[in-house]
């Protein structure tokens, strides 16, 4: 409740707010890979009404989600092809439906999902932001995908993160759909086809990550999903689901990730529970030689140098520091973290 009373009492230092302009939707909580990306509060999960007049500045960042015109769309058929995405929250993959027959067998249909956004960056009247240009580029840019995976025709299209203008006033949903809409429980489980009014986009636990995988799994999630860079740490993929939701389920076979360059903003303890020990990492990943040494890179700070020097007589700390970070054995990361 304390979250929502501060958005709310942002929202009314405006004029043109009133009671009951905002709501709060089950899905509602702090957006974690976007809060330290941009290093402030960023919340998900909500539908805001707003006048015309209404004036857009930084600081609406709280409500106002970054990831423009999240386009999900659903293509026929497909092959896997690596992609090129915008950081965070956006994939491309194929997946499969699981469906029994008149005769009782299992059929799998194959289909391409492509899961984009712009960046939002509006300043001004909401009456000014307003432009249906920004479904219209991101459709683009998923059909762009689509083709290179070879797919066939467009089936859907649902957006979020959208601006909808209403008889006299605009409707901002954040991680929220106004009707259908394929809905993500994460990027390893896959989408769900939910058709309602006003419903979440997304059942993604924003406070729960993945931690302490064994080979087996790691290989689970290597094998199935990749991402341009090196780090074995991708926060997007390792996003754990707040519970199942009854539709047609949507499951990853092959997906492409964006990157969540937010490695170097995780506390230690973030990074040591979902950094796998050298031993389970599959031998066909691409890592760096530290990471097969099973140390972790972390940023310099002043407290991690403070806890470090509390070891000082067990550990040559002097080192572990090159160029703004720190490389430690696992082992003195978890006596620290």
């Amino acid at each position: 409740m304390e979250d929502q009373t501060r958005i709310i009492n942002h929202l009314k230092q405006s004029k043109y707010y009133t009671d009951g302009d905002i709501k709060f939707l089950p899905n509602f909580q702090k957006d974690h890979d976007n809060s330290l990306l941009y290093d402030t509060d960023i919340f998900k999960g909500m539908i805001v009404t707003l006048h015309p007049d209404y004036e857009i500045t930084a600081a609406d960042v709280l409500w106002l989600h970054p990831n423009n015109a999240q386009c999900r769309a659903l293509f026929e058929g497909g092959a896997y092809q690596q992609c090129e995405l915008p950081p965070m929250n956006a994939s491309a993959g194929v997946y499969q439906t699981r469906d029994i027959d008149a005769l009782g067998n299992a059929v799998k249909d194959t289909y391409t999902i492509v899961d984009n956004h712009l960046t939002q960056e509006w300043r001004g009247s909401v009456q000014s932001i307003y432009s249906n240009k920004y479904q219209t580029t991101v459709l683009n840019k998923c059909k762009e995908i689509a083709a290179n995976f070879g797919s066939g025709n467009l089936i859907s299209a649902s957006y979020t993160n959208m601006l909808f203008k209403g008889t006299e006033k605009f409707h901002y949903y954040n991680a929220a759909y106004k009707d259908q809409g394929l809905v993500l429980h994460s990027p390893l489980i896959g989408y769900t086809s939910v058709d309602a009014k006003d419903h979440p986009a997304d059942w993604i636990d924003e406070s729960n990550h993945l931690i302490n995988l064994d080979s087996q799994q790691l290989d689970s999630i290597y094998s199935r999903c990749d991402w341009e860079s090196c780090r074995l740490v991708n926060t997007y993929a390792f996003k754990q689901s707040m519970g199942n939701i009854s539709g047609q389920h949507f499951k990853p076979v092959n997906v492409s990730l964006s990157v969540t360059p937010v490695h170097d903003k995780l506390s230690p303890q973030q990074l040591v529970h979902m950094t796998p020990k050298s031993i389970d990492i599959p031998d066909y990943m691409d890592v760096n030689d530290h990471v097969r040494e099973d140390k972790i890179r972390i940023p310099y700070s002043t407290e991690v140098a403070l806890k470090l020097l509390e070891l000082r007589n067990d550990h040559n700390i002097l080192n572990m520091y090159s160029e703004g970070n720190l490389t430690l054995p696992r082992h003195i990361i978890e006596k620290i973290a």
